[in-house]
């Protein structure tokens, strides 16, 4: 009786896949001899003692096992899934919990006026993990001014009452560069309730370097607008519009761990590989450079980067 090539394939197939566990089920089934005969070997008299000894044995594989079998298995997914959203995701949900509050979306939207000066307007949805939230202090600040520049670095909230909710905004302390404020919430935020508000920044006449000349007089190698993480955010958005008298060349992006300019390369590579980085015209014909980022790492500071024309 003749087979076929298929016939004996699988045949072969078959009997190297028996072989294989019937030569697993042999190894674990004669494991014990070792651990038995070392209990002997290292005088252990009686019987029970030994058994004991090769108990331990089986656990203690069964447990290494096991063990490599989970880093084996969230290693892989790692892979499948990659490292920016699940990781970051958690992390954000975490820290949110801990601090007691998150944003869960945040629009930067900024327009750079063609004498150096930017109007920002800013749109918070807050959600709070814990109670008696009753005001959450911001910093804001603009890279630098020319020397002689007395205006200050203006912020202001928008009034809102939101279901009998009062929002308002208080500043602390303001300077040409820096202004520390807060938004006050009366009566208190509630745990688990939710609350939108919108706040304006507007800085000095000069804040940003408008010629290639006045970038060489501060040393700058481009200029730039940035937005710092200071609070847990699941979405973030922050846009630079130019006016349409600005004329920039190479609008870019950049993330920085602190305001140094020191480059974060893993969340770089994120928003360079997830392509959430845009650059285009709006509606009236304006150039504008965009990031839209789920997850944001808390205490990164995200930048748009560009270079006058002249």
């Amino acid at each position: 009786m003749a087979f076929s090539d298929d016939a004996v394939r699988l045949l072969r197939e078959n009997l190297q896949s028996a072989y294989s566990k019937v030569s697993a089920i042999a190894v674990a089934l004669l494991a014990w001899t070792l651990p038995y005969k070392a209990a002997e070997y290292l005088g252990v008299a009686n019987p029970w003692h030994r058994w004991l000894a090769v108990l331990c044995f089986y656990c203690v594989v069964g447990i290494s096992t096991l063990v490599v079998f989970l880093y084996k298995s969230l290693h892989q997914a790692y892979e499948d899934l990659g490292p920016a959203i699940p990781t970051q995701k958690a992390l954000a949900e975490l820290a949110a919990k801990f601090i007691g509050f998150e944003k869960k979306e945040m629009k930067d939207d900024c327009l750079m006026k063609a004498d150096g000066a930017s109007i920002s307007v800013n749109d918070v949805v807050l959600f709070a993990h814990t109670s008696r939230v009753t005001k959450i202090e911001h910093t804001s600040s603009t890279p630098s001014v020319p020397s002689g520049v007395s205006d200050s670095l203006v912020v202001t909230a928008e009034p809102r009452n939101e279901g009998g909710m009062r929002i308002s905004s208080e500043v602390l302390k303001s300077t040409s560069t820096l202004c520390l404020w807060s938004i006050n919430f009366t009566p208190e935020l509630a745990k688990g309730s939710s609350v939108g508000f919108r706040y304006r920044m507007a800085t000095a006449k000069g804040s940003f370097a408008t010629s290639l000349a006045e970038m060489k007089r501060r040393g700058l190698s481009e200029e730039h607008y940035s937005h710092q993480i200071s609070f847990p955010t699941a979405l973030f958005h922050v846009k630079v519009t130019f006016d349409a008298e600005v004329t920039p060349t190479n609008i870019a992006f950049d993330v920085w761990s602190g305001r140094g300019g020191l480059r974060h390369m893993n969340e770089y590579c994120r928003i360079h590989q997830e392509e959430y980085f845009k650059t285009g015209l709006d509606q009236d014909g304006r150039l504008y450079g965009a990031l839209t980022i789920p997850y944001p790492v808390y205490g990164l500071r995200y930048v748009i980067t560009w270079r006058p024309k002249s």
